[in-house]
């Protein structure tokens, strides 16, 4: 037999034990078998859960780590891990945490206030031995024994109070583990009493969750992973000092030793975290570097953290998006996950409100009636050495007012006893927000619309004029809308595909039709607590001064009211003597769509909800004095494709822009380029001069009598590459959302979206004819007034180009399609093709681009 014939024989009956098998076979798969283990390297998402923690001396974890299948994660090393493990300590008015696990840290940072000061400083560890026990299940055990802990020189907090290291198997513990490196960002706590194991029913310290700090940080992270606010007090507690920031010329002030100005280096949460958040408005911030004596007020002071490698974090220069005074917005006193969040009214301390108020010396009697002479900064309630009887005057208001009603906002207050409603349209009962007709305009261009409307009192009051509606007249309305403290106001415009107001009575170049209706003498009583206004004519195409280029009113129009009743304040008691002190009540805006030539009201795209969106970091988002509350749609009206601020910059006898501070004639206030710039501008790249005027870094607007906005210093808290913390799902796609009520930005030119005007008086416009009519100040006026002459952005890149304000960005645009510096008439002729690349499911489509930690360069 040869060798093939034994191989052919070799190969048959493999074959036939094969087809053996599968003759068994019934076709069915078998079970799965347990998932093998992974590594961390591929996981997009991390999950660790803390089981046990067991203390005898050095502290030992169990705990399990997972991707974003479920499926545990082996391999991870004590590289991979960092450790902390803190006690909560008794104390009055509230427990506070104390890390076990300190170091001494002396400052060497050249041009830091403590240069060569030594403070204790809370930190984390991962030497100790860690146990992969297969299938995500870790061991680790601290290095740190707890139970003999020695705490290093100084051994003092930042108000010289000694440190308390020892162990207490009765108190209320806490380990906390996270990630770092090139790993997802995740942290685990584990709170617990070390005598019995329990986890419920124990003394605990949770005064704010870290789901609120994301409402306006979108994912709250600082120093290599650390997300989550339970984890951040175990490190950041009384006993831990920055000395690099610690100030002895103001920690040796006299008075201050009892104050939180003399915790200058203190990193404690509730001291830096209030600190932060009120940064430019700080009192040791506006008083400059002489506030300890209460002298001064030039705005030079500054509070910085140096941080990991003697880096300096100044925050002087940090706003909080609303009014200071919503406590509630980050502490939730009624969230059950937040027991203490109540805290900040029930137990007041020095530490925590002189954070905010750290010009107080609380350690000398200030100014009170009893004390008229006594120091302006010292604590008017006498001198205060501890917490302990804070809560005697500032919860009940026995000689101060307690701190819940001190704290009230009120113009959110009185803001609740108001309500806009408009009733009709033109004779068309308003429904929905839509004067709707069934086929036919409402209104008509040339005509002057009529709109019937109410302000009614949504807590069921019916002690005003008109019962529970208000009399709104400033001469013999309610008290609420008297001059000059109120202000209501009824607008429109036109067209709802981009407005651009053309040929209206409004101010150039953007302006909104307007009436006061408080003391205009178009609006009548109609009956029943309503009035009614006529507004000004829509244009008809007929040619004027205030319509050069004889526009006509089309497509459908928007009505709104908005304004600022007075409101009678916290205390219920309206200013006598100086109305205009009243309180300015920020109540939301309402709007009502009509036709013109549209037979049916086609109402505006929705794009952002500023109640739902907005309000998250603004709580109540109220501009202008007051004037203009929480509408987008409000918004839109005014600051449309045509609007800038030329009408509030410097200009020339003739009108021609002079430039303003940033060197441009004028600067848009389109909506979508405006808001995007402001939130981007610390981001900015702008680099110089470009084709279409000179810009410097953010943006500066000009506003009311000339006022000065500079938004350069704006530093958006979240993640400026997650468009849906400001914008409704797919409203910021390069997409056709026509159908669904939105707009065509895959071609928006071509559908109706204007371009965002940059100049409304071109450059280099002269007197033809000088000494005769027309003057250069009528034809200045005259090209104010025309839209048609405007220089502007086309759509796609006007957006883009307000954060992607570089050289290289615009070159760019203007490579594929995108127009600076042209008419509309240029634009509607052009094509951007930035969907060809930035169009859903293209390339480099503006949600791929745009997702969470992509792209966070701004070029």
């Amino acid at each position: 037999m040869t060798n093939n014939d034994v191989l052919l024989r070799a190969l048959f009956a493999i074959a036939t034990f094969a087809l053996t098998l599968t003759g068994c076979d019934d076709g069915s798969d078998g079970e799965r078998g347990p998932a093998g283990p992974r590594g961390a390297g591929a996981a997009t998402e991390l999950a660790m859960t803390i089981s046990k923690v067991t203390v005898a001396s050095a502290p030992v974890v169990e705990f399990r780590v997972t991707d974003q299948d479920g499926f545990g994660v082996d391999r991870l090393s004590t590289d991979d891990l960092r450790f902390t493990i803190a006690k909560l300590v008794p104390g009055s008015p509230s427990p506070n945490w104390q890390s076990y696990i300190v170091t001494t840290a002396t400052s060497s940072a050249n041009g830091a206030p403590g240069n060569g000061r030594t403070a204790v400083q809370a930190t984390r560890e991962n030497s100790g031995t860690l146990v992969d026990r297969g299938d995500g299940e870790y061991r680790y055990t601290f290095a740190t024994d707890v139970a003999n802990v020695t705490c290093p020189a100084p051994c003092v907090d930042a108000f010289g109070n000694a440190l308390d290291l020892s162990f207490d198997a009765q108190l209320t513990h806490r380990v906390g583990i996270q990630t770092r490196g090139d790993l997802p960002a995740v942290n685990a706590v584990y709170t617990f009493r070390p005598s019995d194991g329990a986890t419920t029913g124990i003394a605990s310290r949770e005064i704010v969750k870290t789901s609120r700090c994301n409402n306006c940080h979108d994912r709250l992270e600082a120093h290599d992973a650390r997300i989550e606010v339970k984890y951040c007090v175990t490190c950041h507690n009384p006993g831990s000092v920055d000395p690099d920031s610690i100030d002895p010329a103001k920690d040796n002030s006299p008075g201050l030793a009892h104050s939180a100005v003399r915790s200058s280096g203190a990193v404690d949460f509730k001291i830096m975290i209030h600190k932060i958040h009120r940064g430019e408005f700080l009192p040791s911030v506006e008083r400059g570097p002489d506030f300890v004596e209460g002298n001064g007020d030039d705005g030079t002071g500054e509070y910085a953290i140096w941080g990991y490698r003697n880096t300096k974090h100044d925050f002087s220069d940090i706003v909080f998006p609303q009014d200071i005074r919503n406590c509630s917005t980050c502490h939730g006193d009624s969230d059950p996950e937040t027991p203490q969040g109540g805290n900040w009214e029930s137990a007041p301390s020095i530490e925590a409100c002189g954070s905010c108020h750290d010009h107080i010396k609380f350690g000398v009697q200030g100014r009170n009636e009893f004390n008229p002479s006594a120091d302006v900064d010292g604590h008017p309630g006498g001198v205060m050495t501890d917490n302990s009887t804070c809560v005697n005057c500032h919860t009940n208001g026995i000689i101060a007012g307690s701190v819940a009603s001190d704290h009230q906002v009120p113009e959110k207050v009185a803001a609740a006893n108001f309500q806009f409603n408009i009733l009709s349209i033109c004779g068309i009962a308003v429904v929905d927000g839509r004067a709707d007709t069934d086929g036919e305009a409402a209104c008509q261009p040339g005509g002057s619309p009529t709109v019937t409307f109410s302000v009614t009192d949504p807590t069921g009051a019916a002690n005003h004029l008109h019962g529970n509606a208000y009399g709104i007249r400033s001469a013999d309305g309610d008290p609420e809308f008297r001059s000059p403290a109120a202000s209501l106001n009824v607008l429109a415009s036109w067209n709802t595909v981009d407005y651009t107001n053309a040929g209206g009575s409004g101010s150039r170049p953007s302006r909104a039709n307007s009436v006061n209706v408080r003391n205009s003498g178009s609006v009548v009583f109609s009956g029943n607590g309503t009035y009614t206004v006529t507004m000004p004519a829509l244009p008809d195409g007929t040619v004027t001064a205030a319509n050069p280029a004889g526009i006509s009113a089309s497509g459908t129009g928007v009505v709104a009211i908005e304004g600022h009743p007075a409101g009678a304040g916290v205390d219920g008691v309206f200013q006598t003597e100086n109305p205009s002190d009243d309180v300015r009540a920020t109540v939301k805006a309402v709007v009502a769509y009509f036709g013109i030539d549209d037979g049916e009201p086609v109402p505006r795209r929705e794009v952002v909800d500023i109640v739902a969106k907005c309000d998250r970091c603004h709580d109540v988002l109220s501009l202008h004095g007051n004037n203009r509350s929480d509408e987008a749609q409000l918004c839109v009206m005014c600051h449309n494709p045509s609007g800038t601020d030329y009408a509030r910059r410097p200009r020339d006898g003739d009108g021609l822009p002079t430039g303003g501070s940033d060197g441009k004639p004028e600067e848009s206030i389109d909506f979508r380029r405006l808001i995007h710039a402001v939130h981007a501008a610390a981001s900015s790249n702008s680099d110089g001069t470009l084709t279409h005027g000179f810009r410097e870094k953010g943006i500066v607007v000009y506003g009311f009598r000339g006022s000065i906005h500079d938004y350069s210093e704006v530093r958006f808290p979240g993640d400026l590459t997650k468009c849906e913390t400001c914008h409704e799902p797919d409203t910021y796609k390069l997409m056709d959302r026509t159908a669904e009520g939105g707009a065509n930005w895959a071609e928006p030119a071509q559908n109706g979206i204007q371009g965002s005007t940059v100049n409304s008086v071109p450059p280099g416009l002269t007197d033809p004819d000088p000494g005769n009519p027309p003057t250069l100040a009528e034809l200045v006026t005259a090209s104010v007034a025309d839209p048609t002459d405007d220089l502007k952005i086309s759509p796609t890149a006007a957006v883009c180009s307000s954060c992607h304000d570089g050289t290289l960005a615009e070159e760019h645009m203007k490579l594929n399609g995108a127009l600076f510096g042209v008419t509309q008439a240029a634009i509607e002729a052009n094509v951007e093709t930035c969907a060809v690349c930035h169009g859903p499911g293209k390339i480099a489509s503006v949600e791929l681009v745009h997702s969470s930690g992509f792209g966070e360069d701004i070029p």
